[in-house]
């Protein structure tokens, strides 16, 4: 049953791909723009990609003028590129899985199936198959193999941050190293033994650990949590501490001092660098110096540090932030979870002049979402997606929920109801087009010929009024058409 499902799926899938092909064939040949409303349209949008679409949101193609491009049979499949930078995705029922391409890379995924070929076009380049948490396969950068099959035993390279990892009836043993520090596990996490250059960590959890850094720290722990200490040797910030858990603790080093009651709960902390106080964590949490942070949590809190500033109020309900990227800040609102928005601006101008707004994007959730991007501006409804708009979603997805949108770019703007029932599009008081499906069509194009070009159409050409330059048709019963020389003036 689940072979024949998805055979089905495959069959649909490619006869929408032909379908769409041979009706955009065709009606490419009749004129480059085409209207059948929810059925088939061509044409271009307002920001200039060429734009072909049939069965409302479910079949499209589409090609920008850079070159990047679009194809999707919704929700089955979707797949995107862009030639200048070399890469393509194909999303395959998303999120169940996709593919993907950059340059030489290629990797896939279904489900928890997982796979990477580093270069493509080398037959023993690095590699990973891997489906989680059972199967491991492939080959690391040094052009060794490995396999496992978990937990019975094998050998995993690149994985979890370790170079390699061997392991036999896990957690019974495993043996794993990043570069030639090398860990031994027995019955893990119970006992593990490290050792490498100017590193020792061995432990019998949770009765007595020890672990060594030569020339930076020595830290132990005995009856874990109830007992751990630590001895610091970094040059300019050097000494020692302990938690006797869960009644104190003390931290003194050349630097910094901290104190510890009830720990995690109460801490004070002074230091070159930042004083703090929790006093209790996490609810009342004041931090000065590199970083400034103040909150009452969930009640209110700000923060700052670097080049970030936050705050919220009724975590999580409401919170904002503040980036500063160079020349341009961004700054976010989000209000859970029905409101997220997001502006993009030029650094402030001296003498407090704000920097004009590069970018804002908005989402009331689950109504309606806009996007401008420079000259370049949308709004759509619906918005059923609740996080903010991603590309597989977009590929896949947001089309065939969007009951509305409107897009425009400079003078150019259009409008459209229900994949097509209703459109208008215009450029400036230049070009004007409105459609309702198959009811009425109107158009007026003052530039297209000397003394321009109007017309009307009732139910796509059962009668219609045609007039370009000094002549002027009627149509009647979609074949007959009655033309005058002179149109009057």
């Amino acid at each position: 049953m689940y072979h024949r499902k998805r055979n089905t799926a495959a069959v649909v899938g490619l006869l929408g791909v032909l379908l769409l092909e041979a009706v955009r064939g065709w009606a490419w040949e009749v004129h480059p723009e085409f209207d059948l409303g929810p059925f088939f349209m061509r044409w271009d949008d307002a920001v200039g990609t060429q734009r072909t679409r049939a069965a409302g949101p479910f079949l499209e193609r589409a090609r920008c003028r850079d070159g990047a491009w679009l194809k999707a049979v919704r929700p089955f499949w979707a797949a995107a590129g862009d030639p200048a930078a070399e890469r393509s995705v194909h999303d395959y029922l998303w999120p169940v899985g996709s593919s993907k391409r950059f340059r030489k890379e290629a990797s896939w995924r279904f489900i928890v199936a997982y796979g990477l070929r580093f270069d493509v076009d080398d037959p023993r380049s690095r590699y990973h198959v891997w489906i989680l948490p059972i199967y491991f396969q492939g080959r690391d950068a040094e052009g060794g193999r490995y396999a496992a099959v978990f937990p019975l035993g094998g050998s995993i390279h690149e994985f979890l941050g370790r170079d390699r990892i061997f392991f036999i009836l896990f957690p019974l043993y495993m043996r794993s190293s990043i570069n030639d520090v090398v860990t031994h596990d027995f019955l893990w996490p119970i006992i593990s033994h490290t050792r490498g250059p100017q590193v020792l960590r061995y432990r019998v959890f949770p009765i007595y650990g020890y672990s060594r850094l030569d020339g930076s720290y020595e830290k132990r722990f005995v009856l874990w949590p109830i007992w751990t200490q630590v001895r610091y040797y970094y040059p300019n910030s050097s000494g020692s501490g302990y938690i006797l858990f869960p009644l104190w603790g003390h931290l003194k080093l050349t630097d910094q001092e901290s104190w510890m009651f009830l720990p995690p709960l109460i801490r004070f902390h002074r230091g070159q660098r930042m004083n703090l106080v929790y006093a209790p964590w996490p609810f009342f949490q004041k931090v000065s110096g590199e970083i400034e942070k103040l909150y009452i949590w969930p009640l209110w809190g700000r923060k700052r540090m670097h080049n970030v500033s936050s705050s919220f109020f009724l975590w999580p309900l409401f919170w904002w932030e503040r980036h500063d990227l160079g020349r341009e800040t961004k700054r976010r609102f989000v209000a859970m979870p029905l409101w997220y928005s997001e502006v993009r601006a030029a650094r402030t101008y001296r003498g407090g002049e704000r920097g004009k707004v590069t970018g804002r994007y908005w989402k009331l959730w689950p109504l309606a979402t806009y996007q401008r991007e420079n000259d370049v501006r949308r709004l759509r409804l619906l918005a059923l997606w609740p996080l903010k708009a991603s590309a597989p979603v977009e590929r896949s997805w947001a089309p065939l929920w969007t009951l509305f949108e409107y897009r425009a770019a400079g003078r150019k703007a259009e409008s459209e109801f229900l994949w097509g029932l209703y459109r208008h599009a215009r450029e400036g008081n230049v070009r004007n087009r409105v459609s309702v499906f198959p009811l009425f069509s109107w158009e007026r194009d003052e530039e297209a010929l000397p003394g321009g070009r109007r017309g009307w159409s009732l139910l796509k050409g059962l009668l219609g009024y045609e007039r370009d330059g000094d002549r002027r048709k009627i149509r009647f019963l979609y074949f007959f058409r009655i033309g005058a020389g002179k149109a009057s003036r």
